[in-house]
């Protein structure tokens, strides 16, 4: 099995990187990490098979919205049953038949070279590369772009974006959690303050067991479900009003104001579009009226389901 690959943009640039990437024809999961934001690229036998972003602008969802792509209420309504099953959300795009295969390729291309051009301005980045994690590779994101054409275009880009407009530059970032020279220090420091001697086979074992658990906590942190399981009274209430057709989502608000994760899950689904946060809804009410009928009855259903 092959380790976890990780290290510093300012050392291996990011044009090197995909080259890398492509020319062995690697799989699983590419992490370039710049303080809070974060690119994800999977990769299938050296090819890129999906790339996200961690920001409100970098998602699907957002994308689709944002170029009328989909109506929002379907959005809502995909999104709900994503958070709810795991399924990608590209997947319930094509078995739902709301685009065809090519279309949501174009489309999801798009977005990716966006998010990949943005990586190429990153100096002060930090990336990790997983081969173990599993990619589905469903649709066919043809990035062929040998890695020097892909940086001249990302070049040209971004100067044409500073003709037109000065860019910000980024502030408040956080370091990227659980980097291997920060464990490092860490540990030694922890070894140190806590004053009792440690045999050399002690804190081998130590060190390689703290480097596991790093390692989990950060698979963990990577996959955090989006919304909570309800409690039962509330499942069996919801029942009730699912037998109702169609579904009357003024009843689901009394639900949920004896159900805080109800409430929760109500407000993340709302707020699953929203790239302003001013623009954010912050009651069960007005995350029923924002959402409307269909995704509302989704989300009720999936909630109110077994499996769930």
């Amino acid at each position: 099995m092959i380790p976890p690959f990780q290290g510093h943009l300012s050392t291996v640039g990011f044009a090197d990187l995909l080259q890398w990437m492509e020319l062995n024809r690697r799989s699983g999961r590419l992490i370039v990490m710049r303080g809070r934001d974060r690119r994800v690229i999977d990769w299938k036998d050296g090819e890129i098979a999906y790339v996200s972003g961690s920001q409100p602008r970098d998602r699907l969802g957002v994308f689709l919205k944002r170029t009328h792509a989909l109506p929002q209420a379907t959005i809502h309504s995909l999104l709900a049953r994503n958070f709810t099953s795991g399924t990608n959300l590209t997947r319930l795009i094509l078995e739902g038949h709301h685009d065809t295969m090519n279309g949501l390729s174009r489309r999801v291309e798009q977005l990716a070279r966006r998010l990949l051009f943005d990586v190429f301005e990153w100096r002060d980045a930090v990336f990790r590369y997983d081969p173990s994690r599993p990619v589905e590779k469903i649709l066919r994101i043809r990035l062929r772009l040998r890695p020097q054409a892909l940086t001249f275009q990302a070049v040209k880009e971004i100067d044409d974006a500073r003709r037109h407009s000065r860019r910000r530059t980024p502030a408040g970032f956080r370091e990227a959690l659980f980097e291997r020279d920060a464990l490092d220090a860490r540990f030694w420091n922890v070894i140190e303050r806590a004053g009792d001697a440690l045999e050399p086979g002690d804190g081998r074992r130590l060190f390689r067991e703290m480097l596991e658990f790093a390692d989990r906590l950060r698979r963990r942190l990577g996959r955090i479900e989006a919304l909570r399981p309800i409690h039962e009274d509330s499942v069996a209430l919801l029942r009730e009003v699912l037998k109702r057709r169609p579904v009357d989502t003024s009843a689901v608000a009394p639900i949920a104001a004896l159900d805080p994760f109800l409430t929760l899950d109500l407000l993340v689904l709302a707020n699953s579009l929203v790239v302003n946060r001013r623009r954010s809804v912050a009651t069960a009410g007005e995350a029923l009226e924002r959402l409307g009928p269909d995704p509302v009855t989704v989300l009720v259903e999936r909630l109110a389901a077994s499996e769930f």
